[in-house]
């Protein structure tokens, strides 16, 4: 006996998977949408955002920086009885102080264009000059600090890598290096590694706004955390190590 239902079927299953592969390739010949994170297209394999950031540079180059800085500061500090203002510490013009004068070039590294913030053709900071803004408690920082404490002056990001990857659905890896070089009202220097610096609220709620700075100065509120300790808290980027 004929089955002459089979040669239906066969037709049918064939119009299905002709329907299918016509579907295949559409998906596989429309064009994808285009990505694009901070004015870069984003690959399917990811962005690097700072692919210079390879290069970590050398610390050395800001302590020498602020071990010349720091002497001046101290020299001024010693005449006056103050700290000097912004606009006097980079007055390149005349000595800030005695016969101690500073140049602009004592106030950038070699290394700046390799950092995660370094933009071409701007005018890039490669100091931050924390002295003359107030503590974290938002007492003004004293030129002479009282005893057991000490302050943070000058900080340098130049070294710090975020090393992060954006992803097509939006999502982050980050490999966190590098350091920040700090300069103490006492004098010391310190190179504090990326995930141990720390942060805290700005307003003491949970929802931030959240300052980053370093441990150990004076004003700071009780509830701080490490950087580190908030990036495993983040659910959706991924903190690697390659």
């Amino acid at each position: 006996m004929i089955n002459k239902g089979l040669p239906a079927r066969k037709a049918i299953v064939l119009t299905v998977l002709v329907l299918l592969l016509g579907v295949l390739v559409g998906y596989l010949t429309f064009p994808r949408p285009v990505i694009i994170f901070m004015g870069q297209p984003v690959p399917d394999n990811g962005l690097v955002v700072n692919p210079r950031g390879k290069n970590l540079g050398d610390p050395a180059n800001a302590e020498r920086d602020f071990r010349k800085i720091h002497m001046a500061m101290v020299a001024f500090r010693a005449k006056y009885g103050r700290l000097p203002s912004l606009d006097e510490l980079l007055n390149f013009k005349t000595p800030l102080v005695g016969n101690l004068r500073l140049s602009e070039d004592d106030f950038k590294t070699p290394d700046f264009e390799f950092g995660d913030r370094f933009v071409p053709g701007a005018n890039n900071l490669h100091y931050g000059f924390t002295y003359v803004t107030p503590r974290p408690n938002g007492q003004p920082r004293p030129a002479f600090p009282a005893t057991g404490e000490r302050d943070v002056w000058m900080v340098c990001g130049d070294y710090l890598r975020d090393n992060q990857v954006v992803f097509r659905d939006g999502h982050s890896e980050f490999d966190p290096q590098g350091v920040e070089v700090v300069l103490w009202s006492d004098g010391t220097i310190e190179r504090v590694p990326y995930k141990e610096r720390i942060m805290y609220s700005e307003s003491g709620s949970a929802g931030g706004p959240f300052v980053y700075t370093i441990a150990g100065q004076a004003g700071l509120p009780k509830k701080t955390i490490t950087v580190g300790e908030e990036l495993v808290k983040d659910r959706f980027n991924k903190i690697v190590s390659r």
